[in-house]
């Protein structure tokens, strides 16, 4: 995670537990909920913790622009706005509502 000065051992960690913790849509592997989110902070907060116990405690709880374990979790959760993937479905959709994408 870009920022956060996690090794590479800890960062294949926190992917795993979030991947076991539902938090990982499986075939894409982004992030499934908004880590912004007030509701989901303690979860990520929990499972990074328990993943990567080095790190975690040292940031601010996931609050606010200085947490660079918040801002590359926002980044991963972003990425599902610039993914490809479903583009071709997408483009029927349009097609099939009369509209040229």
């Amino acid at each position: 995670m870009a920022g956060t000065d996690l090794t590479l051992k800890e960062s294949v960690a926190a992917f795993v537990a979030l991947k076991k913790e539902g938090l990982i849509w499986p075939k894409s592997c982004i992030l499934l909920k908004d880590p912004s989110l007030t509701r989901y902070t303690d979860v990520y907060i929990q499972v990074l913790s328990a993943a990567v116990p080095r790190v975690v405690p040292r940031l601010d709880s996931l609050k606010g622009t200085e947490s660079p374990l918040l801002q590359a979790l926002k980044m991963a959760w972003g990425f599902r706005e610039v993914t490809s993937e479903h583009s071709l479905e997408i483009y029927d959709w349009f097609r099939n509502h009369g509209i040229r994408p």
